[in-house]
């Protein structure tokens, strides 16, 4: 991709930044011309391969055995170490198992969830649901309050 972005400016249908003054804003056409010629589906593409073309060569292949050393070839990793962008910190083992539970969350939510149903057994009518099937919902929705009422005598 990084080519075909030194042969568009070296064909003058790219422009490179030291072009203009307004280098960093490519007309309409230029822009649209860049994001065919690589495949790109926005302007953070063009503007990613665009800082991979103006980089020098051995840069750019230190660029890409960093992060190949680091099993992160993504295009923006590379275009950080090509720009000398510290890395993204990594997060802890902790972010990656845990995450934050907030207990008086959970109960309202609870409670809001048990009021929404409550309100709606009002619109199930005398003798609407099969016999079968009463005595299967009738069996879980018991259990759910036995779990429920253990719970909230703990708390």
């Amino acid at each position: 991709m990084g080519e075909l972005v030194r042969q568009g400016q070296e064909e003058g249908t790219i422009r490179t930044r030291a072009d203009s003054h307004r280098s960093d804003q490519l007309g309409r056409a230029e822009v649209e011309n860049a994001k065919d010629a690589i495949g790109a589906s926005s302007w953070s593409d063009v503007t990613d391969v665009r800082r991979l073309a103006e980089a020098t060569p051995a840069d750019f292949d230190t660029a890409i055995d960093e992060a190949k050393a680091e099993g992160n070839l993504s295009r923006a990793n590379v275009v950080r170490k090509v720009k000398g962008e510290a890395p993204k910190p990594e997060r802890s083992e902790w972010h990656h198992k845990k995450r934050h539970i907030d207990p008086l969350r959970i109960a309202e939510r609870l409670a809001e969830e048990l009021d929404a149903a409550t309100t709606g057994l009002d619109l199930v009518p005398d003798g609407y649901l099969p016999t079968e099937r009463k005595l299967e919902l009738v069996t879980s929705i018991n259990q759910s309050i036995d779990t429920i009422r253990k719970a909230v005598r703990k708390w």
